[in-house]
C-alpha cells in the first residue's frame, strides 16, 4: 500500500505534466503608444504534440479599437522540465483610436493539436492574461477624425478633366485620390471630406482599400473617387484637399495639399443639338409655316400672320425645345439623356421667372417630384463606377409633365 502511494505521488509531484504549463499566454510589446499607432501583441500557444490547422481568437470588441492577424504563426518549442512542448507564436496587431488607459480582457483561444506524435487531434483552448496599456494622443490632432501614425506617406491624385477646361451642364468630373503608408492599416484612412459647392453635386464611391504584407513590411493603401456633377452653368473653384498624419520619428504632423481646379460651365446648347428626329420634324413644321406665310401674305390676313409669328416663336422656345428632349429621353429609357434635358429645361426656366415665383414653384408638390426623380436618376448614373445600362423614365416624365402645368399657372400670376 506505502509503495503504491508513493508511486503516484512521484507521478504527481515529480513528472513534469502538460497540465501545468498555460496553454496561451500574452504580451504586449508597448506600455504606450500613440492613438493609432501599430501596437504589436504576440500570443504563444502550447500543445504537447504536433499542432493541426489555424487558431480561432475570440478578440474583445473594444471601442475604435482593431486586431489584425499577421500572416502565418512561427513554429517552435519550449523545455518544460525534462519534456518538450510545441509552440506557435501568433503576430497581432492592434489599432485604437481611443484615449487613455486602454484594458483588453481576456479572451478565449482555440486550436487543435495532439497530445503526442502518433495521438489523435483533440481540440484544444485557453485564455490570454488581462492587458493595459495607455494610448497617448499626439498633440494638435484633435481636428482630425482619424489619427494615422506612419513615417511616410504617399498621396497623389488625377482629374479626369485637366483644371480650366471648359465644360457644360451636365457634365461630370472625377477626382481620384490615393494614399498609401507603410506601419498602419487601410481602415486607419478615414474618408476623404469633401465640401458642399453650390451648384455642384458630389458623389462618392466604394473606396477601394487593401493592406499588403511583403517580407514582414506592413503597407495600407486607401482609394477613393469623387464625381462632380455641374448642375449650373458658371465657374466654380474645387478646394484643395489636405492630408494629415503623425510621424513618431519626428513627433510632429505631418501633411500633404492637394491641389484644386477651376472650371468654367457654359450652358448646354439646347436648339443645335436637336436630334435628328427633330429636324426632320422641324423641316416639316417650316414647309408649313412657309405655306401658311404666303397665304398671308397673298391675302393679307392679320390674324393669319399673328399665328404664324406665335407658331414660329413657339418652336424656337428654348423652354419647349427641352422639354420635347426630356419627354423623348424619357420614353426612350435613356438616362443619360434625360438628365442632360432635365438640366438644360431647369436652367432655361429659373433664369426667366421672378424670385417670387422661384419661391411659389419650390413649394408645390410637382417640383418636389420632379427634384427627388432627378436627384435618383443622377445617383443612378453618376454614384457607381459604371453607369445603369436600362432605366424607366415614366416617373420622371410624370413628374415633369405636373411641373409644367404647376409652371403655366404661376407665370400667369
Amino acid at each position: 500500500m506505502r509503495r503504491r502511494i508513493s508511486l503516484i505521488l512521484f507521478l504527481i509531484l515529480g513528472a513534469p505534466c502538460f497540465a501545468q504549463v498555460s496553454p496561451v499566454d500574452a504580451k504586449l510589446d508597448k506600455e504606450t503608444a500613440w492613438t493609432g499607432e501599430a501596437i504589436p501583441l504576440s500570443i504563444t500557444l502550447r500543445s504537447p504534440g504536433p499542432f493541426s490547422g489555424s487558431a480561432n481568437f475570440d478578440f474583445p470588441k473594444l471601442p475604435m479599437t482593431a486586431f489584425m492577424t499577421q500572416g502565418s504563426p512561427t513554429v517552435g518549442s519550449e523545455t518544460v522540465g525534462d519534456d518538450t512542448v510545441m509552440t506557435q507564436l501568433y503576430d497581432i496587431t492592434l489599432y485604437t483610436q481611443a484615449e487613455g488607459e486602454v484594458v483588453i480582457p481576456p479572451f478565449k483561444v482555440r486550436f487543435s493539436g495532439k497530445k503526442d506524435f502518433t495521438s489523435p487531434v483533440e481540440d484544444m483552448e485557453g485564455m490570454t492574461p488581462e492587458l493595459r496599456f495607455q494610448s497617448k494622443r499626439p498633440p494638435g490632432t484633435e481636428g482630425m477624425a482619424m489619427v494615422v501614425v506612419a513615417t511616410d506617406m504617399e498621396v497623389d491624385q488625377t482629374w479626369s478633366q485637366t483644371s480650366g477646361a471648359s465644360l457644360e451642364a451636365g457634365d461630370v468630373v472625377s477626382r481620384t485620390i490615393s494614399r498609401k503608408a507603410s506601419g498602419t492599416t487601410a481602415m486607419m484612412f478615414a474618408p476623404v471630406e469633401s465640401a458642399t459647392i453650390e451648384g455642384v453635386r458630389i458623389y462618392t464611391g466604394d473606396p477601394t482599400v487593401q493592406d499588403k504584407s511583403e517580407r514582414g513590411d506592413q503597407t495600407a493603401e486607401r482609394t477613393e473617387t469623387l464625381k462632380y456633377l455641374f448642375q449650373n452653368p458658371g465657374t466654380y473653384e474645387l478646394p484643395e484637399v489636405t492630408i494629415s498624419w503623425w510621424n513618431p520619428d519626428k513627433e510632429d504632423i505631418e501633411t500633404k495639399t492637394l491641389a484644386g481646379s477651376t472650371f468654367s460651365v457654359k450652358p448646354s446648347p439646347v436648339a443645335s443639338i436637336a436630334s435628328d428626329e427633330e429636324r426632320k420634324e422641324g423641316i416639316w413644321i417650316l414647309i408649313g409655316l412657309i405655306a401658311i406665310g404666303m397665304i398671308a401674305l397673298w391675302f393679307g390676313r392679320g390674324w393669319i400672320a399673328t399665328a404664324f409669328r406665335r407658331l414660329a416663336e413657339k418652336q424656337r422656345d428654348p423652354e419647349t425645345v427641352s422639354a420635347k428632349r426630356l419627354k423623348a429621353a424619357c420614353r426612350e429609357g435613356n438616362g443619360a439623356k434625360a438628365y442632360q434635358a432635365y438640366l438644360n429645361w431647369k436652367h432655361v426656366v429659373t433664369t426667366h421667372m421672378r424670385p417670387d415665383q422661384m419661391e411659389n414653384l419650390n413649394q408645390t408638390s410637382a417640383w418636389k417630384d420632379l427634384e427627388r426623380a432627378g436627384l435618383d436618376l443622377s445617383r443612378r448614373l453618376y454614384r457607381s463606377e459604371t453607369s445603369e445600362t436600362t432605366w424607366n423614365g415614366t416617373e420622371l416624365e410624370k413628374a415633369f409633365e405636373g411641373t409644367r402645368r404647376e409652371l403655366k399657372l404661376l407665370m400667369k400670376t
